[in-house]
């Protein structure tokens, strides 16, 4: 989960998930977007992801869309 830095930010939650079903990924934006007050919620597929902790910090924020 990542809370707003400043005010005219929003909340929004990230998962870290191995190899996620369609049905794993609709389930936890089900379960985060109802009732919740986040946003966004991104799941991102650890099994795709670098071995290089710089690479896949760099893959990280692309798929968030944040520049690092």
């Amino acid at each position: 989960m990542a809370l707003p830095k400043r005010d005219d930010q929003k909340p929004f939650a990230v998962e870290l998930e191995t190899s996620p079903t369609d049905e794993v990924v609709q389930d936890k934006l089900d379960r985060y977007y109802s009732g919740t007050p986040f946003t966004e919620c991104y799941v991102i597929n650890v099994s795709e992801l670098s071995t290089d902790i710089h690479e896949m910090r760099e893959q990280i924020a692309t798929e968030l869309g944040l520049e690092i």
